[in-house]
């Protein structure tokens, strides 16, 4: 071997060393990222799992309920531990306080401060941890129109109306074609008696519907039916 190539192999050989350790480390990197994943969508099918077998057990055994509800949430704040920079589990998360906090017998029987809401507030608790959970998943994706929607379902529920109607806002500027986002904003005004802003959201969803369906769909005319606006109904 000749003094020239015997040199070159000697600079060549700790280059390749180096380029072996970088594809190494970036392999360990993702299957580390992939495995927290995989950790993440498990918590999250066992959560929803515990969550639809509660909802089968009778208000009468509300131990029994509470046990199924309480597991489901301990899984759905471990997704979000084993996932924390998706968005998705601090949604689910958020989604699964929300029911809790719907359901006073649910409230009372689990304990919020387990979930680091101040001790002793509950149902009150549960939906300020609802709001922290939302606010985590858009921080994460700001651009989807559920999480705000959503959000502002939570500040309706702590009486928080103008916080609630600009995120409302948000939702349909991301997604003004939502065809259910502006059938539940004609529920909201119609419950706030604002029939303006209902009649508004209510033309824009008939609007939405026709162009999807060429006629009223189905759901959209039980929809008209129960707001006695069956003058809207295209056949």
């Amino acid at each position: 071997m000749s003094e020239i190539s015997f040199y070159r192999k000697k600079i060549d050989m700790p280059e390749t060393l180096v380029i072996f350790l970088a594809a190494a480390v970036v392999f360990l990197v993702c299957s580390y990222i992939l495995l927290r994943k995989n950790y993440s969508d498990f918590y999250t099918k066992e959560g929803l799992s515990c969550f639809r077998k509660g909802a089968l057990v009778s208000e009468e055994l509300m131990v029994q309920k509470s046990l199924f509800y309480q597991k489901g949430l301990d899984l759905f704040e471990k997704s979000v531990a084993a996932y924390p920079a998706a968005a998705e589990p601090h949604f689910l998360f958020a989604e699964a306080v929300y029911e809790v906090a719907g359901n006073a017998g649910l409230a009372r029987s689990i304990d919020a401060a387990n979930y680091g809401a101040p001790q002793g507030a509950q149902e009150m608790g549960f939906l300020s941890l609802a709001e922290k959970e939302y606010l985590s998943a858009i921080a994460r994706q700001p651009t989807n129109a559920i999480y705000h929607q959503r959000l502002g379902v939570v500040y309706t529920k702590e009486q928080q109306r103008e916080r609630a109607e600009d995120e409302f806002a948000r939702a349909v500027m991301l997604d003004p074609q939502n065809i259910s986002l502006q059938v539940y904003l004609c529920r909201y005004f119609l419950g706030e008696g604002r029939t303006g802003d209902f009649e508004i959201h209510l033309l824009k969803a008939v609007e939405l519907d026709k162009n999807a369906y060429s006629k009223t769909s189905w759901e959209m005319q039980n929809f008209l039916k129960s707001v006695n606006r069956e003058d809207l109904i295209t056949r």
